[in-house]
């Protein structure tokens, strides 16, 4: 255990202004049993962390809208892009003006929850990203988790030791 005993439940919700941005917005955390915990490091200043997998492409940026290396196909302002390998269509799966926060399940550190992305297919859910920020090695390091189609919700894993108590 690290330490982390917050309840489940405590959200905060951000109002941002979207667009290109120098740094992090702020907060870029929580605070967590009276210890704030600040992730504003992860910010990507080259634009985004890029992640590859057999059929997909995501960019992902922390407290941030990503800066995309895909101009002609992502059009809108989003903290998370998934780019199908195929098509190379864009798809925005979230918004940085619809950002909460919380303990992690594992209670080993924090989650981002990017709310109100695209529309999906069957225009019932909009996509959302979620960014499990667990503590880990002395080195951050980012990876795509797995998809939850009944959620329309893509998460994404990164480990750290800013979240480690």
């Amino acid at each position: 255990s690290s330490g982390i005993n917050a309840e489940y439940g405590a959200v905060c919700v951000l109002a941002c202004v979207l667009g290109s941005q120098a740094g992090p917005i702020q907060p870029c955390g929580m605070t967590v049993n009276g210890t704030k915990v600040d992730v504003s490091a992860l910010f990507a200043p080259s634009g985004s962390y890029v992640i590859k997998t057999s059929n997909a492409t995501y960019e992902i940026q922390v407290c941030g809208n990503v800066q995309t290396n895909f101009p002609n196909a992502c059009k809108i302002p989003s903290p998370a892009n998934w780019i199908d390998t195929a098509s190379g269509k864009c798809t925005p799966i979230g918004d940085l003006d619809t950002v909460g926060w919380d303990v992690t399940p594992s209670t080993n550190g924090i989650y981002s929850t990017y709310y109100h992305g695209a529309l999906n297919p069957g225009g019932v859910y909009h996509y959302s990203a979620r960014y499990y920020i667990e503590c880990g090695t002395s080195t951050s390091s980012f990876s795509f988790e797995h998809f939850r189609p009944q959620e329309s919700q893509f998460h994404f894993t990164i480990t750290t030791p800013l979240v480690c108590f």
